[in-house]
């Protein structure tokens, strides 16, 4: 019985992953294409300020709208950073 532990045991050890990414990089945009994008209803939308952070809900879009501005968002261009 003892061995059957030690061996499932070895076995769970073997079966780990090693190399856990970060979650560090799961609230940035890709700059090139992208900007963050606040949003605290489903119709007020505005392009994150930098420096300040989204109180409600906040999203990457490819918007195409300068910073701070008032952005119509293509929802299916969208990836929520909220958790």
């Amino acid at each position: 019985m003892k061995f059957l532990a030690i061996v499932a045991l070895a076995a769970v050890a073997t079966a780990a992953p090693t190399d856990v990414e970060p979650r560090s990089s799961v609230n940035k945009c890709n700059l090139n294409t992208q900007q963050k994008v606040c949003c605290n209803g489903l119709l007020g939308c505005v392009v994150q300020l930098l420096g300040s952070s989204c109180a409600d809900r906040a999203y990457c879009c490819e918007t195409g709208a300068a910073t701070g501005g008032l952005v119509n968002i293509n929802g299916l261009n969208c990836v929520n950073l909220s958790n």
